[in-house]
């Protein structure tokens, strides 16, 4: 039965038109009752959508309830025409539709004749009616006017209760760990994005053999620089929601945030823009730490420009309402963003002379020591770095749309964003380009006036290159991979990788190395939905294959020193030869999800929303040839051994029902300001794959000897590579799945009271919680040690297992006033308590129960957009004041946990770190404070001792804070009319305008030592993370002005 689903899976794309269903459209329902004066019903009622930038229409009719249902509207602004013989015609104009937005708007007709018209107040609440969701929508109005840092939207998303941005490194920083977004407590790479309805999780970064959560579809294809312009640019992008709870069936492959964009269409008259948005170091203020160093302010340079066009393609003379429009849209950037100053250990210049002379050209390819000794007697200094990363991207969209009657709807876009950054590791540079296309083709089609269907299409491309070499900053001499020996002469340049570690000196790395990638996906998706009665229907399939070509590394050549007397002797504690699989690689992932939705109307008053999800995710097979290895069982480390080949990693769990259900009581129907109480209940699954590719660097592809008393460099001889062996005593690590692994799962739950304060503007205040079970960890065991053979001394088994859970709870307040007399704002309060036993997907040696890594107590969100009313034009002060503008953009949130570090080993044979927790030490303040430190505070490095090797401390998980932090980032601007068509908009905008110092990554192992231990190294905008530095939360004061003609 499996192998026939599987195969079902990979014939869906064959098979969907035969079914009639739904998947993950941006198209918005609106639905409602027809009555007369008296309150009955109207059956028959004609209902006419019209959308007032292109023209196209949309029809529906009541049923015998007196229900009319129209499901497949593109976001946009409409107006609408209800009539029926007997009655006046009812105009409602300024309907604002969002992206699957669930709009009710009920209609009493007068009696009267039918060529009578009326037009009644513009338009529609903003209280949610229909549904438990919670979600939080951003229109275009606030995308074109908020300072967003890079023009990415991170600091669009952090708008909703509930959603923080953390960076990668509150987090491991690690596989499976990579997203930097958190949404209610959920991890990382739980949240789900989608333009136009389809997958945009296409995060694969070059640099990891097959492994990471991007590989498998769970992070979403960002640029180079860690902005989204590869996902949909500002230009292009109309609007987007933020559904983050108890949000339907339709949605939810993922339990964390569903983050769903549409982008924008032509219009009935040609429209356009050209800009360039301008940064320089002249404008901005030193960061914190050059300060502290007295260092000068590194080059910064930006240009980021494009332009915008689009409009009607008319065929003939004599059409009236275009049925074509096209948009276009262009946007480059070309950036040199500064860096902070940063100590780097390296070696002094005393070790360096006394190391022999083969082992030298590693050592002098860190740079030169500037900043005086680590105070650890360990032969290393610091480097104190402060450089300029450059970086470039170039992002083409164009979308085509076209309406054929009154019943069919299509569209095609495509875009193409190639990108690259370039950072620095002390002296090495490491460099990533990327390029993600992707191509989208979508057609509605209106069955009757109680159903109609949406199907989508996509395709994406997504790859790079990282690739990392030796420079001469600081006074290094680079180190030349082809000045080595190789395998067969030099060492290769190409697909080759060396690593030399100095793990006494806080694991200090010099890492040379190139890794090409190539992702593609398919995803089909496609929607059906009727009226039955009070039931709005839909049921649904969305399938997706994401496959991913990676290329081996062969060889590497790992070198670690675990002492200083190590490097004086050319002695290394472990030196191994790795290869990756003698050939190339194409993990295979697919997704299939069926849904059913019922959304039934009660009554005027009650609305519920039932739905039932089927989430399949098996373990992925590879196109290429062999998959990866697992272990016969999990029960008994000291019988187990490595399965045969074509085992799957885990059997497929079927049994991934998620029920979901939500209800809506408008307290008051008939009041002008509505009041609603809603509730919402939902199960919601994870892919549960972020780690099924670590395997290829496991057993049966891993080619790897260890060398015992070997030196750097290796020969040639030392460096063949022998062929991937599965003969016991296995040679290479062996990464394990519970073969009965079941699919992660998360409980939502929300409780909300929404009151409409004004027909444009709402508050609610929410309770939102979630309780995630099943969650994979990561763990590392040794069955040598417990008498199997099969495993040598030292031989490593990874078990990949759901054994984490967590729980959040949270306040969620949010006002949301749409834009009306000059005013639009959203401001979002969360006020929340995140704990697990393990953050992330990285390994793990102990299951404690503590604060999240990413538990943030309060977190203040605000954007605000202001234009005044208009002078009258015939008077001085009119035309100095006239057509200003002012946007404002605040942050706020508490500080992160810290877990402190103690004892590290390090396995001789395998390589394996592990870590333990140091004993708190009783009488010893957690924190120390004073001027001296960077943010007036440091952790206490002597309230913690060192336990015993391989002992874990008394120490709690996460016992320390960070710094939280406050940006303020307003904006000035003015438009000058130039002709009736053209307009210029000068620009002015401050990141961060106070200059407040927010610290973030704090030396946190206790072998940094006393000097170093607790303090806060980097200010947070540099802390690891997807997005550049400069357009990080957290940074120095930065200017950016702009200037943009619009047509």
């Amino acid at each position: 039965m499996k192998k026939n689903f599987i195969l079902l899976l990979s014939l869906a794309p064959v098979l969907y038109p035969a079914m009639c269903l739904l998947a993950q459209s941006t198209n918005a329902t609106m639905s409602g009752l027809v009555r007369d004066p008296a309150g009955k019903v109207l059956s028959d009622a004609l209902i006419e959508v019209a959308n007032t930038a292109n023209g196209s229409r949309y029809t529906s009719k009541t049923n015998g309830e007196g229900i009319y249902s129209l499901s497949i509207l593109p976001p946009g602004q409409y107006i609408v025409q209800v009539s029926k013989g007997g009655f006046k015609t009812l105009i409602k104009p300024g309907i604002v539709l969002n992206v699957q937005s669930a709009l009710s708007l009920n209609f009493t007709l007068p009696v009267g004749a039918v060529s009578e018209t009326v037009t009644v107040e513009s338009g529609a609440s903003l209280v949610n009616t229909v549904d438990g969701a919670v979600s939080t929508i951003i229109d275009r109005t606030f995308v074109e006017n908020m300072p967003l840092n890079g023009r990415s939207f991170q600091t669009l998303l952090t708008l909703a209760p509930g959603v923080s941005q953390v960076g990668a490194f509150a987090s491991g920083n690690s596989v499976g760990s990579s997203g930097d977004i958190v949404v209610n407590g959920q991890r990382t790479e739980s949240n789900y994005y989608t333009v136009d309805g389809v997958s945009a999780n296409t995060g694969s970064q070059p640099g990891l053999f097959g492994a990471g959560a991007g590989t498998s579809g769970s992070t979403p294809g960002l640029t180079a620089v860690g902005s989204t312009q590869s996902l949909v640019s500002v230009d292009s992008l109309q609007e987007f929601r933020s559904s983050t709870s108890t949000y339907s069936a339709e949605y939810g492959r993922t339990p964390g945030g569903n983050f769903s964009f549409s982008t924008r269409t032509g219009t009935n008259a040609f429209r356009g823009s050209l800009y360039d948005y301008f940064r320089n170091d002249a404008l901005d203020a030193n960061n914190w730490f050059n300060d502290f160093h007295g260092l000068p302010k590194t080059r910064e340079r930006q240009n980021d420009f494009g332009g915008t066009f689009g409009g009607p393609i008319v065929f003939g003379h004599h059409a009236s309402t275009p049925s074509t429009h096209f948009f276009t849209s262009y946007e480059g950037l070309r950036l040199r963003s500064p860096q902070p100053a940063i100590p780097v250990p390296v070696p002094t210049d005393a070790l360096r002379a006394q190391a022999p002379a083969a082992l030298q050209p590693a050592l002098n390819a860190f740079p030169r020591e500037n900043d005086g000794d680590s105070g650890l007697n360990n032969g290393f200094g610091f480097f104190l770095q402060s450089v300029s990363y450059p970086a470039q991207l170039d992002n083409w969209n164009v979308r085509l749309d076209r309406t054929l009657g009154s019943k069919v709807s299509l569209f095609g876009r495509f875009a193409d964003s190639p990108s690259s950054t370039t950072t620095y590791a002390a002296a090495i540079e490491q460099t990533s380009s990327l390029y993600n296309r992707t191509a989208t083709l979508g057609a509605t089609l209106v069955l009757s006036s109680q159903q109609s269907n949406d199907l989508r299409f996509n395709f994406t491309q997504n790859g790079g290159t990282f690739s990392s070499r030796s420079t001469d900053v600081g006074g290094a001499t680079p180190l030349v991979l082809s000045t080595l020996p190789g395998p067969t002469g030099s060492f290769p340049t190409d697909a080759s990788r060396l690593i030399v570690t100095f793990t006494f000196a806080s694991f200090t790395k010099l890492d040379i190395r190139t890794a090409p990638s190539d992702q593609k996906q398919i995803n089909i998706t496609d929607t059906h939905s009727w009226l039955l009665g009070r039931h709005s229907l839909k049921a649904g399939v969305d399938w997706r294959r994401l496959a991913t070509v990676v290329e081996p590394v062969n060889p590497s050549e790992q070198i670690a020193f675990t002492a200083y007397t190590q490097v004086q002797t050319n002695k290394p504690a472990s030196v191994l030869v790795k290869g990756d699989a003698p050939h190339t690689i194409e993990p295979v992932y697919l997704n299939f999800s069926t849904f059913l939705q019922d959304e039934w109307r009660i009554s005027p008053k009650l609305s519920l929303s039932l739905g039932w999800r089927w989430d399949i995710n098996p373990a992925p097979g590879d196109a290429r040839g062999p998959r990866p290895y697992t272990v016969t069982q999990v029960d008994n480390l000291s019988t187990t051994k490595v399965a045969p080949q074509g085992t799957p990693l885990w059997g497929t769990d079927w049994i991934g029902h998620a029920p979901r259900i939500g209800a809506a009581y408008v307290v008051n129907p008939q009041a002008r300001l509505t009041t609603v109480a809603r509730a919402g209940f939902g199960l919601f699954y994870d892919l549960g794959t972020a780690l099924a590719g670590n395997g290829y660097s496991g057993i049966g592809f891993l080619s790897q000897s260890s060398l015992p008393g070997a030196s750097f460099p290796l020969t040639s001889q030392q460096l063949v590579i022998p062929a991937p062996s599965l003969q016991a005593p296995y040679t290479a690590p062996v990464f394990a799945f519970d073969p009965h692994l079941k699919l992660p799962y998360a409980l939502h739950y929300s409780l909300a009271i929404e009151q409409s304060l004004s027909p444009r503007e709402s508050l609610s205040v929410s309770y939102v919680g979630s309780g995630a079970h099943r969650l994979l960890t990561n763990f590392i065991t040794y069955p040598q040690s417990l008498g199997n053979a099969n495993f040598a001394v030292g031989d490593v088994l990874q078990i990949a297992q759901g054994r984490a859970s967590s729980n959040y709870n949270s306040m969620q307040v949010k006002y949301q006033r749409n834009m009306s007399k000059g005013l639009q704002g959203l401001v979002s309060y969360t006020w929340s308590h995140s704990i697990d036993n393990a953050s992330s997907n990285f390994i793990i040696y102990h299951l404690l129960r503590a604060p999240s890594d990413y538990d943030i107590r309060h977190n203040l969100q605000a954007a605000v957009t202001y234009q005044p009313d208009a002078w009258p034009l015939n008077s001085w002060a009119g035309k100095l004041a006239n057509h200003w503008a002012f946007d404002l953009r605040l942050q706020a949130r508490t500080a992160l946990p810290v877990d402190v570090i103690g004892t590290q080993t390090t396995d001789s044979i395998s390589g394996v770190v592990t870590q333990y927790q140091p004993n708190r030490v009783a009488g010893q303040p957690l924190y120390l404070y004073g001027a001296a430190y960077p943010g007036g505070r440091v952790i206490n490095y002597n309230a913690f001792a060192y336990a015993a090797a391989g002992v874990q401390g008394n120490s709690p998980r996460n016992i320390a804070r960070g710094f939280g932090t406050v940006e303020l980032d307003p904006a000035l601007r003015r438009e000058f009319p130039l002709t009736d068509q053209f307009r210029l908009q000068f620009r002015a905008e401050a990141f961060n305008i106070a200059n407040h110092p927010s610290f973030g990554s704090i030396y946190n192992y206790l072998a940094y030592g006393p000097l170093q231990f607790g303090q806060a190294y980097t200010t947070l905008n540099t802390a690891p993370g997807n997005l550049n530095s400069l357009y990080q939360v957290g940074g120095p004061r930065s200017l950016q002005l702009a200037l943009k003609l619009l047509f």
